[in-house]
């Protein structure tokens, strides 16, 4: 049985890694297309009452403190790179918490 060398193993390994990280990368598309929220941010909060929450099955959904869980159909635009969305219910600016 021929033993591979340690720079081709390397290299298998640098391969693989890539392979993986890739995919990964095709499956967090495919899920942020189906609303998916990737835990990636804070969520968002207006002062009218209106917050992003996720269901039990991750998806991002806005509803009202009153009645946290119950999806109310809108969306918060996704924050600019200063953490800044606009508030679907009342337009006010609001910022991601950090």
């Amino acid at each position: 049985m021929k033993k591979k060398s340690a720079k081709n193993t390397d290299q298998s390994m640098r391969d693989m890694a890539k392979t993986i990280g890739n995919r990964f990368l095709e499956i967090q598309k495919n899920a942020e297309k189906h609303g998916i929220f990737l835990n990636h941010r804070e969520l968002l909060e207006c002062q009218c009452g209106l917050k992003e929450d996720i269901t039990t099955h991750g998806k991002l959904i806005v509803c009202r403190k009153s009645a946290v869980g119950v999806d109310i159909g809108l969306l918060f635009p996704e924050p600019d790179k200063s953490g800044k969305s606009r508030c679907p219910g009342c337009g006010r600016i609001v910022k991601v918490k950090l």
